[in-house]
């Protein structure tokens, strides 16, 4: 694809679109979709790829980065987000001494990056969801966003934990 981009780059999005197609390669082949051309559509077609690969697969601060890099340019990326939150990793950060980011601390940097709008209704769905495995840390980066959207998000995630059905209904 690389030597000759312009005849080859439909493939690669065909192959990327094909769900029976190995997720490694849709997630890799992503990567180079965007390099050589990072238009919205390939950026777009990248987040999708990110959400479906398999986190066990990948480096999660590469991961972590790239999608934080994609919300940052507007794309919503708060179900990649919701995954993170579903199976919380760690990482370090060589470059920083070592540093561990905790599975926390990746959840802000992926929903940190997005537009408030996007980021706390996502989050306020984790957070009224008593089986997701995240949602301590959603109720958590809510509070850290300390917004007046946010503190009503809270509200109605509390309303909820104690099973008001008026308010569930609103979600």
């Amino acid at each position: 694809v690389k030597g000759n981009a312009k005849e080859l780059l439909p493939c690669l999005r065909v192959a990327l679109g094909d769900t029976k197609s190995d997720p490694w390669f849709r997630f890799d082949g992503s990567n180079l979709l965007v390099s050589l051309d990072p238009s919205q559509q390939s950026k777009a077609e990248q987040v999708r790829q990110y959400t479906a690969v398999d986190l066990d697969d990948v480096h999660p601060g590469f991961w972590v980065g790239v999608l934080a890099q994609r919300g940052a340019e507007g794309f919503d990326v708060s179900e990649a987000g919701a995954r993170w939150l579903a199976s919380p990793k760690e990482y370090s950060l060589p470059q920083h001494g070592g540093y561990k980011v905790s599975s926390l601390l990746g959840a802000f940097f992926i929903y940190g990056s997005m537009d408030e709008g996007q980021a706390t209704p996502a989050l306020l769905r984790i957070a009224t969801d008593a089986h997701h495995p995240g949602r301590e840390l959603a109720l958590l980066i809510l509070l850290f966003q300390a917004t007046p959207e946010s503190f009503r998000a809270l509200k109605i995630a509390n309303k909820v934990e104690r099973g008001d059905k008026e308010q569930s209904a609103m979600l």
